[in-house]
């Protein structure tokens, strides 16, 4: 599977939102060391684990020691409110730059059904000094229409 744009291609087919393509992202900023229940804090900011999960598919980013991230996703082909989800992807950026390659768990399609992509994971060091940008925690889900193989 590869994306292209809000499209994806599966065995050579191109399958677009007109298909039953969604391509969702979200973007999380990782507020390390301070208290989750600090009002000063968005709902978007977390100091805390990040985990989201469709069915057995999910991605996640954990903070060790107030130094490291690890992040991790899986894609498990699994049919998840209507839709089969074929791809999971994560991404660390700082101060709107990307600080790596975007890694995804893609499922294959068999052209008869579909396996689980591979695990994929990351370790990301966060910024250190007390007015250093922030790192945020950027994720997409890639759904397509069941029937689609």
């Amino acid at each position: 599977m590869e994306i292209q744009g809000d499209s994806v291609i599966i065995n050579g087919e191109v399958y677009g939102p007109e298909d039953g393509v969604e391509i969702e992202e979200h973007t999380i900023v990782l507020d390390g060391g301070e208290s989750a229940d600090d009002s000063s804090i968005g709902p978007d900011s977390r100091s805390t684990p990040v985990y989201q999960s469709w069915g057995a598919s999910y991605v996640q980013s954990q903070e060790y020691v107030q130094f490291v991230y690890r992040g991790e996703a899986y894609a498990a082909a699994n049919v998840w409110n209507g839709q089969r989800v074929v791809g999971v992807c994560f991404q660390y950026r700082r101060d709107g730059n990307n600080l790596h390659s975007e890694l995804c768990s893609s499922a294959r399609s068999t052209g008869s059904g579909w396996q689980p992509g591979e695990t994929v994971s990351r370790l990301q060091t966060d910024s250190l000094g007390p007015n250093d940008p922030v790192t945020e925690f950027h994720y997409r889900i890639i759904r397509v229409d069941p029937s689609v193989n």
